[in-house]
């Protein structure tokens, strides 16, 4: 068995991240992560991503303050995979 990290991801919920809903969302890094909400919340929460937009606009830096450590505290999902097997003879 071989745990697979090529494709390092973490899974949070949307209400992990300041979001309204259980709404799964993984990504490889905290820039996907962030983008990944965005368009989660815009197609989702449409008032939600209203009063995002506002908060970002009064203070560009306090949502990802809140939230990095968030992400940063998330482990890594492992993908067990396993081996291909081949008896010696």
């Amino acid at each position: 068995i071989n745990l697979n990290v090529n494709n390092p991801m973490k899974t949070m919920h949307c209400s992990d991240l300041g979001g309204i809903c259980d709404e799964k969302i993984s990504a490889e890094s905290w820039g996907d992560m962030v983008t990944a909400m965005t368009k989660h919340v815009n197609a989702n929460h449409p008032d939600l991503a209203k009063e995002m937009e506002k908060m970002h606009v009064e203070n560009p830096d306090k949502w990802g303050n809140e939230m990095k450590p968030k992400w940063e505290a998330t482990p890594v999902e492992t993908e067990v995979v396993s081996g291909d097997s081949q008896s010696i003879t």
